[in-house]
């Protein structure tokens, strides 16, 4: 009953946060496919259809503020289980990288489709491909993008950012995982130092240009996104699903952590019984 009671109490903790991101991916991505896929003269008439989008339009922006809030609490509630715990910081090191990796892989693969989709000039004016005819790009940089991008180069530096964000992340958990408002409070910042100035500056991963041109795939639209106030389709949706994978990847952790807590505590109880009748 004990363990019911504590699982019970556990997944209610994680309800709100999986269920705002979750909701927020699904809408910012129903909300998309409405925007490049319906009729035009529908959704901007007073139709069902536009009463949709404009419905999804509005509740992306309260989920997107409640997706935000919850992030950082989701790390910090992961990054308590590394206090003063080398086991379970290489266990929530290897997770999150992992889970970093695979979005950055899938969204790397279909990067040109995507910003098509996303309605964005980067594949129009800034092919990754270096065969795509030359007269579409504009001036240097657009050469210099291709190159980089054939060379692997932007994908290695989108690689050591989710590195380094996440070596920092886990060097917080073990110091300060036990005070977890402290703990939420500077994953934040250590998140946004990491993207902006990292990410940004350091490695120059960002730059824009007409509507959003994002020279990283993930870096990219989520330093746009936390530093734009309303949700954008040109990059918001790919920023949803990277908090989707934070929280989703914090849950798993946590609750893989509290799993192995809970069956090496008998252990721990019936060990002095053990002692004092050897």
């Amino acid at each position: 009953m004990p363990e019911a009671s504590d699982r019970k109490h556990f997944i209610h903790g994680w309800r709100l946060p999986l269920v705002a991101s979750g909701l927020f991916a699904v809408f910012e991505w129903t909300h998309l496919v409405l925007n490049r896929t319906a009729d035009k003269a529908t959704l901007g008439g007073w139709g069902a259809l536009g009463l949709l989008d404009g419905f999804l339009h509005t509740v992306d922006i309260p989920l997107k503020l409640l997706t935000l809030f919850f992030v950082p609490v989701a790390l910090a509630r992961a990054l308590a289980h590394c206090h003063r715990d080398a086991r379970a910081t290489r266990f929530v090191a290897g997770v999150w990288l992992v889970s970093g990796l695979v979005l950055l892989g899938v969204l790397s693969a279909a990067r040109d489709p995507l910003a098509r989709l996303l309605n964005n000039d980067t594949v129009k004016f800034y092919p990754t491909s270096v065969t795509v005819n030359a007269e579409w790009r504009f001036g240097s940089r657009a050469n210099e993008l291709a190159a980089r991008w054939s060379s692997g180069e932007i994908i290695a530096r989108e690689v050591l950012v989710i590195v380094v964000a996440i070596a920092g992340l886990v060097a917080l958990g073990y110091f300060l995982g036990d005070k977890r408002k402290r703990c939420a409070f500077l994953a934040a910042l250590w998140l946004l130092a990491t993207l902006v100035l990292g990410g940004g500056l350091v490695l120059d991963l960002i730059d824009y240009d007409f509507d959003d041109f994002t020279a990283a795939t993930l870096v990219g639209p989520l330093v746009f996104d936390v530093t734009f106030p309303m949700p954008r389709t040109t990059f918001t949706p790919i920023a949803s699903l990277a908090y989707l994978v934070m929280v989703g990847s914090s849950f798993f952790v946590s609750r893989a952590s509290a799993a192995h807590a809970l069956s090496s505590a008998p252990q721990s109880a019936t060990a002095p019984s053990r002692a004092s009748t050897a």
